[in-house]
């Protein structure tokens, strides 16, 4: 059994993935819906986090999280393929002031900082749910 997480802005598909990447392994491997790295990012942008120590303490947790993470896999979205998904779903626009690109480009940037040992990134609006689990279980296969 892996310990994963999936991780990307909201209606990247984290959640579709997740449910068919776990009905094809049989429910085989552990599976998170968002790492540390997003609740940073989240807490960043709210202003929760504003002193070196709060960022220091929530850093030492991320590095201890990251132990036991086998493969992070990061979704990105097109933005018009995104704002369909919300409109599809009547879902709001996204937190804080940040527009789409800048919004998924600091989502990276965090997870990037984690510093995972084996990650995958996958563009959903390029690849069907299928592909996607296919890409996952190939890189499975490699570690």
């Amino acid at each position: 059994m892996l310990h994963i997480t999936i991780t990307g802005i909201d209606k990247s598909g984290k959640s579709t993935l997740i449910k068919s990447f776990m009905e094809a392994t049989h429910y085989e491997h552990y599976v998170v819906d968002r790492d540390p790295s997003t609740y940073h990012f989240f807490n960043v942008l709210r202003h929760r986090l504003t002193g070196h120590e709060e960022l220091s303490r929530y850093w030492e947790f991320q590095k201890k999280f990251k132990q036991y993470i086998d493969l992070a896999i990061l979704l990105k979205v097109n933005e018009e393929d995104w704002e369909h998904r919300c409109d599809i779903h009547n879902e709001p626009s996204l937190v804080g002031d940040l527009k789409f690109t800048e919004h998924q480009n600091m989502l990276e940037h965090f997870f990037d900082k984690a510093r995972y040992n084996n990650i995958l990134k996958l563009n959903t609006t390029n690849l069907s749910i299928d592909d996607c689990v296919n890409a996952i279980k190939d890189k499975i296969e490699c570690l």
